[in-house]
């Protein structure tokens, strides 16, 4: 968290502003004045916390005491060093990423919806059946890329022909952008044809 103040450089450019606000605490940590000492130890207080809350969910997860999560103070752990640690399992890179989580996740969810694990609600026969249905989906980790491509194609296709974008077509008069049309599903990726 960081807290800047341009009350100075908005006053040498000669711009005063005001704040229109209900409740007390409404503008507390705004960037037009100094931030006040209670403020800043609310602010502190509250980092705090999330930190505890931080460190106490990656202990939760990784088996890894508290202290020992506290004890990094907040340094970054990438590959080999973070596995070292105890902060990560494997590595694994971007595309397989999700599959490898679906993964792991699998195993909880069957007990969770298997009834296994006791809750504090009794969960009903037909609920059950239904959920566990939702356990046993599979990841087509190839479809998704390729809908994801799709999609953003889709979205740039949208922004290059709209009304507010007729000033940016002349530039390109000379080529028009398609998507592929080599036959793979949601290819995506544009190519440009005259």
């Amino acid at each position: 968290m960081a807290h800047r103040c341009v009350e100075k450089a908005l006053e040498i450019a000669g711009v005063d502003v005001t704040l229109i606000y209900a409740g007390a605490h409404k503008v507390d940590g705004n960037p037009y004045s100094q931030l006040p000492g209670d403020v800043r130890d609310e602010f502190q207080l509250s980092i705090n916390s999330t930190r505890e809350q931080f460190a106490q969910k990656v202990s939760d997860y990784t088996g890894l005491k508290k202290s020992r999560v506290l004890a990094t103070e907040a340094a970054v752990f990438i590959g080999a060093d973070a596995i070292k640690s105890g902060l990560a399992d494997q590595l694994v890179n971007y595309a397989d990423a999700i599959a490898v989580m679906a993964d792991a996740l699998k195993p909880k969810m069957e007990r969770f919806m298997s009834g296994t694990e006791t809750t504090a609600e009794t969960t009903t026969t037909e609920q059950t059946a239904t959920t566990t249905t939702v356990a046993q989906v599979e990841f087509n980790t190839e479809q998704i890329r390729a809908d994801a491509a799709s999609s953003e194609l889709a979205r740039v296709m949208a922004i290059i022909n709209c009304p507010e974008a007729a000033w940016a077509r002349g530039a390109g008069k000379s080529a028009r952008w398609r998507p592929r049309d080599d036959g793979r599903a949601g290819a995506g990726s544009p190519r440009c044809s005259t």
